[in-house]
Formats: C-alpha cells, sequence, structure tokens
C-alpha cells in the first residue's frame, strides 16, 4: 500500500534554515507523547529488574528504555520511505517521460503524470493562446530521494528543496 502526502507543509516564517523533526510523518499530540513516554519508563523498569536479576549495574538496563523510541522512529522512517511524493518543473511530459525511464533503469518506481489542464472561462478565451503546452510531475517513492536528485542534477535541472 502506498501513502500519499497530501500537502506541502508551509515553510517558517522565520529567517534561517528549518528544521526537520525527527518524526517524518507522526506528529504526537499530548495523547501520542505520554503513551511513548510511559512505555519507554516501563521498559527502563524492566531493563533495570532484569540487569541487576542478571547481576549487572542497573543503568545497563536502562537502556532498554530507548528501544521504543528507536522502534518508533525505525517505524516512522520506513511509513515516509513508502510515500509517494510528486515534483514538477513544468517540463513537457516527453521531458518528464525519459527521466522516468532513466531513473526506471536505476531501479526506482517512477511514474509520470501529466499535470492538469486548466480550462479557461469562455469569456477569457478570446486573448488566450490556442493551446497551452501540456507539462506533467515526476512521482516517485521517498526511499529514492537521493537517486531522483542525482538524476535530476544531471539533466541540468534544480532538484526539489528538502523540506
Amino acid at each position: 500500500m502506498r501513502r500519499r502526502r497530501r500537502y506541502a507543509e508551509y515553510a517558517p516564517l522565520r529567517p534561517g534554515r528549518a528544521r526537520r523533526s525527527w518524526l517524518r510523518t507522526a506528529q504526537l499530540n499530548v495523547v501520542g507523547w505520554s503513551a511513548l513516554v510511559g512505555v519507554c519508563a516501563a521498559a527502563g523498569a524492566a531493563g533495570v529488574l532484569v540487569a541487576r536479576a542478571l547481576g549487572a549495574s542497573g543503568w545497563w538496563g536502562l537502556v532498554v528504555s530507548l528501544v521504543p523510541v528507536g522502534a518508533v522512529v525505525l517505524a516512522d522512517r520506513r511509513r515516509w520511505a513508502a510515500m509517494e511524493t510528486s515534483y514538477g518543473w513544468s517540463g513537457s511530459v516527453g521531458e518528464v517521460a525519459r527521466i522516468a525511464q532513466e531513473l526506471r533503469g536505476r531501479g526506482v518506481d517512477a511514474e509520470v503524470r501529466p499535470d492538469a489542464q486548466y480550462e479557461q472561462p469562455w469569456w477569457d478565451r478570446i486573448d488566450a493562446p490556442a493551446e497551452a503546452p501540456h507539462t506533467a510531475s515526476l512521482v516517485y517513492p521517498n526511499r529514492h530521494e537521493a537517486t531522483v536528485r542525482a538524476v535530476l542534477r544531471q539533466h541540468g535541472i534544480a532538484p526539489p528543496e528538502r523540506w
């Protein structure tokens, strides 16, 4: 199952580079943070008990309290990697198809998605050009972000900015 990003987040209004959250897809609320802290505390307590039963220092058992955080981060990164994203640079359908073909040759599951054409109302058609150029977007899974960026740079296309 592929997940799709719905809307891009807006850039922050304050100057400087925006920091990426340590969780890329999950947004924990108070209940989520409380559950994560509770599971970490329970894992730490169980780790201390096991460490003392084995004759080791209790501090070694506290390392177990980080296991739930690692599991959450791992699940979040796997979910992010499976999500697909699209990037358009006003390229023609043929140009995007050639790049998608090259990416498929490198093992990237890339698709071409033609952009929707704007249908002008009848009162604006008098001054409009006869036929607007057809453009397309490149759609690919996030896990192949580095490969897509490299191929776009090879073709002289500015790759998408990282958020």
